[in-house]
């Protein structure tokens, strides 16, 4: 059965398609009818067992049914697929790992070297805090939290 055709045989599995089931279930020897009958498609006793066996559904007695509610879904899964071999990827060499940027877990990633500015020199406690007491209660927020994610 070509692309084509698939719109047909899902119209034809359909309109058999059990109501009650919102349309998600059909009988098994309907649908073996509509294959066989209205598209030519020939199933096998082992064709037989396996879609009974992969699409099982809700049984009335010796009368199997079926859930055809992936068949629905098939033409948006084609076209998705289409969208994915259409899309060029380039191998990258990087894994694919999850890091921890923040250090949350105390694994710090960050890169190496000097960030900041050259003219850095060393001060003592006394003089940070003499900077902190000048600073209006925002920007002095603002400036520890600048300071405490420069620290390595």
């Amino acid at each position: 059965m070509g692309p084509e055709q698939w719109p047909k045989l899902v119209k034809a599995v359909r309109r058999q398609a059990e109501r009650d089931e919102e349309y998600q279930q059909i009988f098994f020897d309907k649908f073996v009818k509509i294959l066989e009958d209205q598209f030519s498609i020939p199933v096998s006793e082992h064709d037989k067992d396996l879609l009974k066996k992969t699409f099982p559904g809700r049984n009335e007695g010796d009368r199997v049914r079926i859930t055809i509610s992936c068949l629905y879904d098939m033409n948006y899964t084609n076209k998705i697929n289409k969208v994915y071999r259409s899309v060029n990827m380039a191998e990258g060499d990087l894994d694919d790992v999850a890091v921890d940027l923040s250090g949350y877990i105390g694994v710090f990633h960050r890169k190496e070297g000097d960030p900041g500015p050259k003219d850095k020199h060393p001060f003592t406690w006394l003089e940070l805090a003499a900077i902190f007491v000048k600073l209006e209660q925002n920007e002095r927020n603002l400036k520890l939290a600048h300071i405490m994610r420069s620290i390595k």
